[in-house]
């Protein structure tokens, strides 16, 4: 009886499923990579998505070269390269990439914000909310983020990379393009996150803590890297989204679940469990000291605005209205925490 042969393993992608649609860097662990642990998603990783019939033509193709005579000695490598190249995100206007499309489809303030536009911020605040929407709608228009100012030059055409066989010269725009089409992937990324967490009937305020931590630690080094071009407002866009959002988690978490609630997470001290009005006195001043970190970041953005030279007037108008309500709204909650009882 003939015996079979092993069948071969299929080998995964080095990137896990997030890292690879959000096109970040993966760590590659197994068990769960940073970014996913950091975020609190689950990680997988899958097979890449090519046939095997595609993987084996090309080396079919140069056998059959090389048994016809036709083998010069031209390196494997050149033989294989693609004929189109990767063309970064950052130096196209919105209406030239179709990849601008879809973070517009996905930042869409029906799918990734409704919780915002809806009646959620108005019946926290009907006074503040009335016209965040209409506000929202129109900065969530992409094709207003990048002023003509940071388009190519117009004799310039990026997709035609043939006439000199190397990408076009985009030295006068300063930093790395590959880094800003990352920066903006992960922010849009982290707002769907958010968009998730706000969609669950009940989020821990554990969990808001720490997505807090989190948002803020990745807004410090996006503002520390911000690139100089147009494509910083839409980065400053999805920051002060984010921090409404985040401020929206602490809304719940104190008014509708209530902190130190029987359905939130339990305090230990070693096999001992503190009771509920012990645990909202340890909690209090946790969530104010939070959110009052949120209120600094708020300003924080607001100063790059002031000093940002790749917005008009009638978007510096929108993007005040929409960190001044971070403000306001954290505010309010701090002081609701101040008041015993």
């Amino acid at each position: 009886m003939a015996t079979q042969g092993a069948i071969p393993t299929q080998k995964l992608r080095s990137a896990c499923d997030n890292c690879h649609s959000a096109k970040v860097r993966c760590s590659g662990e197994r068990t769960g990579c940073n970014r996913c642990n950091h975020g609190g998603r689950a990680c997988r990783y899958s097979v890449p998505n090519i046939s095997k019939a595609s993987k084996n033509r090309p080396r079919r193709r140069l056998t059959q070269q090389r048994d016809e005579g036709f083998w010069h000695g031209t390196d494997e490598s050149q033989q294989l390269q693609p004929h189109e190249q990767w063309t970064p995100l950052s130096i196209l206007s919105p209406g030239q990439d179709g990849r601008w499309s879809e973070i517009t489809r996905d930042c869409s303030l029906n799918t990734v914000f409704p919780n915002f536009a809806g009646d959620f911020a108005i019946e926290m605040n009907p006074s503040r909310s009335t016209d965040m929407s209409s506000s929202l709608e129109k900065l969530l228009d992409f094709n207003i983020l990048t002023p003509a100012t940071s388009q190519v030059d117009a004799d310039v055409d990026p997709h035609n990379q043939e006439s000199n066989g190397s990408a076009p010269n985009v030295s006068n725009l300063p930093g790395s393009e590959e880094v800003t089409d990352i920066a903006i992937a992960e922010w849009v990324t982290l707002v769907s996150d958010l968009n998730q967490k706000l969609s669950q009937p009940i989020t821990p305020v554990d969990i808001v803590l720490s997505t807090n931590s989190l948002l803020l630690q990745t807004m410090s080094t996006s503002l520390q890297h911000l690139p100089s071009d147009g494509s910083q407002m839409a980065i400053l866009l999805l920051i002060s989204i984010s921090l409404t959002q985040v401020v929206g988690l602490f809304e719940r978490s104190i008014h509708d679940n209530g902190l130190g609630s029987k359905t939130g997470p339990r305090l230990l001290l070693g096999s001992y469990e503190v009771d509920i009005e012990s645990q909202r006195l340890f909690q209090t001043p946790i969530v104010r000291r939070e959110l009052v970190r949120v209120i600094e970041a708020a300003k924080n953005v607001k100063t790059v605005l002031e000093s940002s030279t790749h917005a008009l007037d009638s978007q510096m108008k929108m993007y005040y209205t929409l960190i001044e309500n971070v403000e306001e709204r954290g505010r309010d909650l701090a002081q609701f925490l101040e008041q015993p009882g």
